[in-house]
């Protein structure tokens, strides 16, 4: 039972975490405290500490039996990453 109660705090406190960090992103897009050079860089930041967040914690990635699910992650990261890069291409 008290390993059950560390786990939802543990879960509770990444979730507002989370939610904290993307307060932060909206307010940094919406006022001009950082400069527009700048601001993608730091967004990207918060993005990949949320994913690590999910990734560890909500998604349970470090499970010994999930040999399948990091094989997908690391794939479907792999995409997006790809994607990030052409996006970036066709802005240019």
């Amino acid at each position: 039972m008290k390993k059950e109660n560390d786990h939802l705090t543990k879960l509770s406190i990444m979730f507002v975490t989370m939610i904290i960090l993307t307060l932060i992103a909206f307010y940094l897009v919406s006022s001009d405290w950082i400069s527009t050079n700048v601001l993608p860089y730091v967004l990207l930041f918060f993005a990949v500490i949320q994913v690590v967040i999910q990734l560890v914690l909500f998604m349970d990635i470090k499970e010994k039996e999930g040999r399948y699910r990091i094989t997908s992650v690391v794939g479907g990261g792999f995409i997006a990453l790809l994607t990030i890069f052409f996006l970036a291409l066709l802005k240019m």
